[in-house]
């Protein structure tokens, strides 16, 4: 795992720039920083050695007066089995690493025929031999994070939009508003937007193409579901499933460094973590215990590194912890980001980098089999859709009137949020349901003369965009598509990715694996969800490896008790932020709005723990940016 940064066309400067690019993500690389510089590009690579250790230096570069050069972010799986058939061709690779591989794949077969080829997360940059085009590419998933910008005809990239902001190009810097509006809906910003303008995604799946100050974007992979397996026998698809999931744990587990599984307790990561035992002798697992007991599920992790016999490490949080993390993650966003469990994932990552250097999680099983609790209700939206408009405002007012709980998924907040899609379309309601400020809400937040766009019509137009890559026939098949192309990618393996970055930790997702994944797409959703049961096929899997208390007991979200520290242990450093009258975007929102969510919460007569955050974290976001040039 590593980080990369570069640009187009260097100048006199080129070293100077690059160097601070760099600077700003080291912890992406610990074990080692080298850069390649032409008349055309400045490519720089920090390494965080997994395989290979001696080999696979960055940025590898050809035998030529202007070569191919690559430099790459990411793990690819079978790399093994692909050297090994390049060298069958004569291709003479210098070591033993995927980085190897992965050159001589793109110098010999292109970059198309190179992505369809391999499977891993990855993001890298390459420019072809004797040429002034670079391509820039993405794992299917977006495990891997690749950000762009063209300015002044140039183009710059890197792993974190940081480094980018360290270009000279980018001294002057301003906010994409429409975005951040997204932004204060959902938690986090869809597709290619990230709210700094002019900075962009690479979207999972995609290849971005840059010649002559242009760009050509194309998409090389979606996940788009086909029922091809829907005539199998049920005994015979679990059979196959079980074999692509173990060959994906076991690929996952190969590195030439020590490699544990993070447990939450839950049925995804405890399948895993099975697997990953039966595989590999002396596995150590990690468990984060949870300050509040509706949010904690380390008593179920322990009874399951108990029955699987592993080396159990729970790290109990206390308050200087959860102050750490919430500095440090503060600190360092680029984006905004507002999944408050960041902060655990972040300090999780933290202690089992004493012990393992890569974690295989269980990230991506939700997205693929239905397993969030928005899939069950889906067969009310129609019902929510048809409601008639003079009724929606009055069920909301009661609604919010509710006596409130700071619990996990208490019912006054789960109703409170089910109330955000009252009217909304009936397949796009599951993803409102999530929000932290409606669409009306945010109307009484925005200072007028800061908004003047309709942000929800647009997001509803993107979904609208992304569902015409999908089959349309079933609806639940089509909320799963915009679950694993916006939710997953934009807010799970981001979290990820940050949190364990930030520990120079490497973090592995066997769910995600090509074949694996390819194959519960062509599933039948019936193997998916029946009723209110989900993760029907996983589950019959899951009995093979562990009891039946884990794998039936309800779904618990890896969830951070936040209104609780917003009211405690997070209350200065929130108040400290929110109120700041020199922060850049204190004058965009309404303060008497704010100052009553405040007042509300910290009186216990509201849980707008939620919405707090989401504006806290925003602010983090924009001070960051616009307050720290060069």
């Amino acid at each position: 795992m590593c980080g990369l940064a570069g640009f187009t066309s260097p100048d006199k400067n080129k070293s100077q720039i690059l160097s601070k690019m760099l600077a700003t993500i080291n912890y992406r690389g610990p074990d080692s920083e080298n850069v390649y510089f032409d008349s055309s590009i400045a490519f720089g690579h920090l390494r965080l050695a997994v395989v290979d250790i001696d080999g696979g230096s960055q940025p590898r570069i050809g035998d030529s007066k202007q070569p191919d050069a690559l430099i790459y972010n990411g793990e690819i799986y079978g790399y093994k089995k692909i050297g090994n058939i390049l060298r069958q061709e004569s291709i003479p690779l210098r070591d033993n690493s995927d980085t190897e591989v992965l050159f001589w794949l793109l110098k010999t077969k292109g970059v198309d025929n190179t992505l369809k080829q391999i499977d891993g997360m990855f993001a890298f940059a390459y420019r072809p031999k004797d040429s002034k085009v670079v391509y820039l590419a993405r794992d299917r998933f977006g495990e891997k994070p690749l950000f762009y910008a063209i300015n002044n005809g140039q183009l710059i990239f890197a792993s974190e939009i940081n480094a980018i902001l360290q270009h000279p190009l980018f001294e002057n810097r301003s906010l994409d508003k429409t975005a951040i509006s997204q932004y204060l809906t959902l938690e986090y910003i869809p597709g290619e937007n990230t709210g700094v303008e002019g900075v962009y995604k690479v979207p999972p799946g995609h290849i971005v193409q840059f010649e002559n100050g242009q760009i050509n974007k194309k998409c090389y992979w979606r996940p788009v579901h086909n029922k091809v397996k829907i005539n199998l026998p049920d005994n015979k698809k679990l059979q196959e499933l079980e074999q692509l999931l173990v060959d994906s744990v076991k690929e996952r587990l190969i590195a030439d460094v020590p490699v544990g599984v993070f447990l939450s307790g839950g049925l995804d990561s405890s399948l895993i973590a099975a697997i990953a035992a039966r595989e590999k002798n002396d596995i150590s697992a990690f468990t984060i215990k949870m300050p509040q007991a509706s949010f904690d599920e380390s008593k179920f992790a322990k009874s399951t590194a108990d029955y699987l016999g592993l080396k159990h490490n729970i790290f109990e949080l206390t308050d200087n912890d959860l102050l750490y993390g919430l500095e440090k993650v503060s600190a360092k966003i680029d984006q905004p980001f507002a999944d408050s469990s960041i902060i655990p994932t972040f300090l999780v990552c933290q202690h089992a980098k004493h012990e393992v250097t890569v974690a295989l999680g269980g990230d991506g099983a939700d997205e693929l089999f239905a397993g969030y609790p928005n899939f069950k209700m889906t067969r009310f939206t129609k019902l929510m859709e048809r409601l008639p408009a003079i009724t929606r405002p009055v069920l909301q007012r009661l609604l919010m009137s509710a006596p409130d709980t700071s619990e996990y998924m208490s019912y006054s907040f789960l109703m409170r949020q089910l109330s955000y899609g009252f009217g909304k379309k009936a397949l796009f309601q599951p993803i409102y349901w999530m929000s932290a400020f409606s669409i009306e809400e945010q109307a009484d937040l925005w200072m007028p003369e800061f908004l003047t766009v309709n942000s929800g019509l647009l997001l509803e137009k993107q979904m609208e965009y992304l569902l015409h890559e999908s089959n349309k026939e079933n609806a639940l098949e089509s909320l799963l598509y915009l679950f694993s192309t916006m939710y997953l990618p934009d807010d799970i393996l981001t979290k990820v990715d940050r949190a364990a970055m930030y520990n120079s930790l490497e973090v592995r997702s066997p769910y995600l694996e090509h074949k694996f994944s390819e194959y519960v797409l062509s599933l039948p959703m019936k193997d998916k969800l029946t009723g209110f049961d989900s993760k029907v096929l996983l589950k019959k899997l899951a009995l093979r490896y562990l009891p039946n208390e884990i794998v039936t007991r309800k779904k618990h979200g890896f969830a951070l008790p936040i209104a609780n520290l917003i009211r405690g242990a997070f209350k200065d450093r929130i108040e400290m932020v929110l109120f700041d009258q020199n922060n850049p975007v204190y004058d965009w929102f309404c303060k008497g709005v704010i100052k009553s969510y405040w007042n509300e919460h910290q009186g216990l007569r509201r849980n707008h723990g939620k919405k707090i955050w989401t504006l806290y974290t925003l602010f983090c976001f924009a001070n960051n940016v616009l307050s720290k040039r060069g």
